[in-house]
């Protein structure tokens, strides 16, 4: 028999390979699904529920938050050098390093989020009518929300209407849902028209 075949091997070495074995499954994407699959079954979801709920796991619970002391010392061990060689592992595997070479090259979310913001501002701005002041959109806006409505647009932006008091109109939150829901299909049926 060659070296290291099943039938050469002793019990120790045998129960050694089967961990090494399962490790590397659970490491695995296909475990992961798996996974993922097995706990997003209805019948698994309500056996779940069901043990949360039982005496013993709120008991269970309870206790747990009566010890600070343990989670204090379990948080105490995760920031010692244990961690940091964890994060290092982890962070030097090839999928790791694509990972953040690609978040590197893209664009910044935030910065994203700053120039939609800023282009918004921008449009509002040009579509504003010259008989409407600053002040005057505030106070309609301050008005409506202290009476708990939303400021509507009666003709929407994307439809050519201007960022004007005449062209407010404040509604419940049900209302203004219903209106931007029919406001949508307008605009998609003029998007589609546009040449």
């Amino acid at each position: 028999m060659p070296k290291g075949h099943p039938s050469t091997l002793t019990p120790e070495e045998k129960a050694q390979r089967m961990r090494e074995a399962v490790a590397r499954y659970r490491q695995s994407d296909k475990y992961k699904e798996t996974r993922a699959r097995y706990w997003a079954r209805p019948d698994v979801k309500a056996k779940k529920q069901a043990y949360d709920n039982t005496p013993e796991r709120t008991a269970a619970r309870q206790a747990y938050r009566q010890t600070p002391e343990r989670k204090t010392a379990e948080r105490e061990r995760w920031k010692g050098p244990e961690r940091r060689a964890y994060i290092q592992e982890l962070s030097s595997t090839p999928k790791a390093k694509a990972r953040a070479k690609a978040y590197e090259e893209k664009p910044h979310r935030r910065q994203d989020r700053r120039d939609r913001a800023k282009a918004r501002v921008t449009t509002l701005y040009k579509q504003r009518c010259d008989c409407c002041t600053t002040v005057e959109i505030i106070a309609f806006y301050k008005d409506a929300k202290d009476r708990g409505l939303e400021i509507d647009h009666i003709v929407p932006l994307a439809l050519g209407g201007l960022h004007c008091v005449k062209n407010f109109q404040a509604l419940s939150e049900s209302d203004h849902k219903a209106k931007t829901k029919n406001d949508m299909v307008k605009i998609r049926e003029f998007k589609r028209k546009a040449p």
